[in-house]
């Protein structure tokens, strides 16, 4: 299920931004911020940096840790799926 969310959310980003629309995780991040920039330095320097979170890179990596993860979970003798 989460692989599967990770995926959808990688293929509504790329829609966004194949149609021209907005990208709105650095608006809702630099409003977010607005204010608050003193109390929260790391955050106002990686928002300053307008990082692109909207590429195939992203969701490399998405996979990647996701992976990582049951990997972490495999090598400690546990179960991938919960329940």
């Amino acid at each position: 299920m989460l692989l599967s969310n990770i995926c959808s959310a990688y293929v509504r980003d790329a829609t966004t931004v194949a149609r021209g629309d907005r990208r709105t995780r650095c608006d809702t991040a630099a409003a977010t911020l607005r204010g608050h920039d003193a109390e929260l330095p790391l955050f106002s320097r990686i928002v300053a940096t307008n990082i692109d979170t909207y590429d195939r890179r992203q969701l490399d990596l998405s996979i990647e840790i996701f992976l990582s993860g049951v990997e972490a979970v495999l090598l400690q003798g546990g179960s991938p799926i919960a329940g």
